[in-house]
C-alpha cells in the first residue's frame, strides 16, 4: 500500500473526528473533555492481526493455509486517530456498568449477585454462596454456555439501544446519554484496517482489541441479563447463581425440570441476535479454569477443583536454564495460587499439590526447590489466625514435615493456615 492512501484514510478519520465534535452541546463538551486525552503521536491505520484459534485446528493438515484456519481478528490501533476517542467510550461504558453493579439490587429487587464478573476469583464468590440439601442435590442442574462469534455478531444498533435503556434506569442526563451513543457511533462503525488486500472498513460487529470493544459487549449483553432477570417473575427463585465472563455463562439452576427449561429458554432467548450454546449437566461442569461437581448428597456446597486445559504443555522453565530463581519458582506459585482457590476440598488440595510436587519434579527439579517454593507460599499466613479458626491435623507432602492445617469456617475466605513445625499457635 503507498503511503498517499494511508494518508488519505487518516484525513477521513480527522474530518469523521471534526464532525462528532461539531455535534456535540455544551454541556457533552464538558463531559468529553473530562476524560479526553490526546497521546497519539503519528496518527497511524491500524494493522489487523489474526490470531490462530489453535484449539480448533485438532487434526487438520499442516499443509493447510493460515488463513483457511479458524482465527480471531484482533485490531493493533494504538496510534490510530480514534484510539483516545476509543479510551473516552471505555471509560464512560465501564462508569455505566460500575453504576449499574451498584444499582442492581433495586433495579431487579433480587439477591442474586451482580452477574458480570471480571475474572476467576469473583466467580469462586458466586459459587460458594450456594448452599445445597440431600433434597437440592436430585433437583440442582448445572449449566455452562458461550456466545458463537459474540463480537462479530453485536453492533451498534444493539449497543445504542443497550445504552438507552441503562440510561433510563440510572436516571442519567440527556447529556450524558447522548455523548455516550454519539462517541460511540464515531468509534464502532469507523474502524479501519490495514491487509494485504488493503484498507478495508468494519462495517459490522464490535472490533476486537480496541481499548472499548470489551465494554461494549459487557454493556449490550449485561442490560439484556438484567432486563430478563426483571421479567422471570416467580422463576428468578429457581435460579442460585448466575454470572459471565466476556461470552462464557455459568448457572446453577434449582427446582422442577420444567422450571429449569422454562429458566433455560427465558435467558436464552433475551440475548439480542446471537446464538447461545448450552451445555447441562446435573453432576458435573466445567467453567473456565473450574471443575464444578455436584456428586455429594447433603453436602452444603458445591463442590469446585482445578481444571487443566488439553492444550495445556507443562513446558515449564528448566531448572538449568540462566532465568532467575525467582522466575523458576513463579510456576510453582502461582500453581498453588490456584489450587489453594480453586479447590474447595482439602483432599483435592492435597491431590492437586502432590501432582503439581511430581510434575516439576519430571521438568529437573528437586523435592528441596519445591519444598522452599511451598513453606514461603504457606508460612505468612501463620499470623492471621483468628478465634472461630478450626484447626485440623494433617500430613501434607513435604518431605516428611508434619503441618498443622488451620482454616477459617468462611469458604469464601481462602485463608489456609500452616505451621510447619507442628508449633501450638
Amino acid at each position: 500500500l503507498g503511503d498517499v492512501y494511508k494518508r488519505q484514510c487518516v484525513e477521513w478519520l480527522k474530518t469523521k473526528i471534526n464532525d462528532f465534535m461539531n455535534t456535540l452541546t455544551k454541556d457533552e463538551k464538558w463531559l468529553f473533555k473530562q476524560h479526553f486525552k490526546w497521546d497519539v503521536k503519528e496518527p497511524k491505520i491500524a494493522c489487523i492481526k489474526l490470531l490462530a484459534k489453535l484449539h480448533k485446528t485438532k487434526g487438520k493438515p499442516c499443509s493447510e493455509k493460515v488463513l483457511e484456519i479458524p482465527s480471531r481478528i484482533v485490531r493493533g490501533g494504538e496510534s490510530c486517530p480514534l484510539n483516545p476517542y476509543s479510551c473516552v467510550l471505555q471509560i464512560l461504558i465501564s462508569e455505566m456498568i460500575n453504576d449499574l453493579k451498584l444499582e442492581f439490587k433495586n433495579i431487579t429487587r433480587t439477591n442474586l449477585k451482580f452477574p458480570l464478573i471480571n475474572g476467576c476469583e469473583q466467580f469462586r464468590d458466586h459459587i460458594d454462596d450456594v448452599k445445597l440439601n440431600v433434597i437440592d442435590f436430585f433437583s440442582t442442574v448445572l449449566i455452562t454456555s458461550d456466545f458463537k462469534d459474540a463480537f462479530t455478531n453485536l453492533g451498534i444498533r444493539q449497543l445504542v439501544s443497550a445504552i438507552e435503556i441503562a440510561s433510563d434506569w440510572l436516571k442519567y442526563s440527556r447529556a450524558r446519554r447522548e455523548l455516550i451513543i454519539k462517541t460511540a457511533r464515531l468509534v464502532i462503525p469507523n474502524c479501519t484496517f490495514i491487509t494485504p488486500n488493503g484498507i478495508i472498513l468494519s462495517k459490522s460487529g464490535l472490533p476486537i482489541g480496541g481499548h472499548s470493544s470489551a465494554e461494549c459487549l459487557n454493556c449490550t449483553l449485561l442490560v439484556n441479563e438484567i432486563d430478563t432477570i426483571m421479567n422471570l417473575g416467580k422463576l428468578l427463585k429457581n435460579i442460585s447463581s448466575f454470572c459471565r465472563l466476556v461470552d462464557d455463562c455459568s448457572l446453577v439452576v434449582k427446582g422442577d425440570f420444567g422450571d429449569i427449561i422454562k429458566v433455560v429458554k427465558k435467558l436464552a432467548a433475551g440475548y439480542p441476535d446471537i446464538e447461545l450454546n448450552m451445555q447441562m449437566s446435573p453432576r458435573f461442569s466445567s467453567f473456565l479454569d473450574y471443575k464444578i461437581f455436584n456428586m455429594f448428597p447433603g453436602n452444603a456446597n458445591i463442590v469446585t477443583t482445578m481444571q487443566r486445559k488439553p492444550l495445556h504443555t507443562y513446558n515449564y522453565v528448566k531448572p538449568t536454564s540462566n532465568c532467575p530463581e525467582s522466575h523458576k519458582g513463579c510456576a510453582i506459585t502461582s500453581t498453588l495460587h490456584r489450587i489453594f482457590r480453586r479447590c474447595n476440598t482439602f483432599s483435592d488440595r492435597i491431590n492437586e499439590v502432590t501432582y503439581t510436587r511430581a510434575l516439576m519434579e519430571s521438568r529437573g527439579y528437586g523435592n528441596e526447590f519445591f519444598d522452599k517454593k511451598l513453606k514461603r507460599f504457606l508460612t505468612p499466613n501463620v499470623k492471621k489466625v483468628t478465634d472461630h479458626t478450626k484447626r485440623i491435623r494433617a500430613k501434607i507432602p513435604f518431605n516428611g514435615v508434619t503441618g498443622c492445617l488451620l482454616y477459617t469456617s468462611d469458604a469464601a475466605d481462602d485463608s489456609l493456615r500452616v505451621d510447619l513445625g507442628g508449633r501450638r499457635i
